[in-house]
């Protein structure tokens, strides 16, 4: 079997460790020149790392406080959307303390007469499995639209 690209230098570093076994691979490193080179450089790196030998003991307690260091805090994501929604609100307000108002009706009309077309769909659904279904679907849009007008009346002042 001939491998298509060369390994990258974690396999080759793998194949190293023995943590790597796959034949095609040790092949390849075997009749590649430059992979047999950086396996060459990466053994020699291990032999140099393996003379250094170091008698340093990390204390018993260090991974348990690298991690306490380094835990996520939690970030307040709720906060800081509300500040954002807050500061674009009042710097709106102090542009033009109209816009807020026209945003506010226009928003919401445009919001209650989407429901409206939809309701209006469910009608015509409904149109079709009897009369029961449709008197009691145009009574609750009336009763829908009674109840939206009066919001839209105490929003509007």
């Amino acid at each position: 079997m001939k491998m298509d690209q060369c390994p990258d230098v974690l396999t080759i570093q793998a194949v190293l460790d023995g943590e790597e076994k796959s034949e095609k691979v040790n092949q390849h490193i075997q009749n590649c020149s430059s992979c047999r080179q950086v396996y060459r450089d990466l053994s020699g790196l291990v032999s140099v790392a393996e003379r250094l030998g170091s008698e340093a003991v990390l204390p018993d307690q260090f991974y348990k406080t690298l991690n306490t260091r380094v835990a996520a805090k939690p970030f307040p994501a709720g906060l800081v959307a509300a500040v954002m929604f807050l500061f674009t609100f009042l710097s709106a307000y102090i542009i033009d303390p109209g816009y807020i108002q026209w945003w506010l009706s226009a928003g919401m009309t445009g919001q209650i007469s989407y429901v409206l077309d939809i309701l209006i769909d469910v009608l015509f659904l409904f149109q079709a499995l009897g009369s029961f279904w449709l008197i009691f679907t145009v009574t609750a849009l009336v009763v829908f639209e009674v109840l939206i007008l009066n919001k839209l009346k105490v929003a509007e002042g």
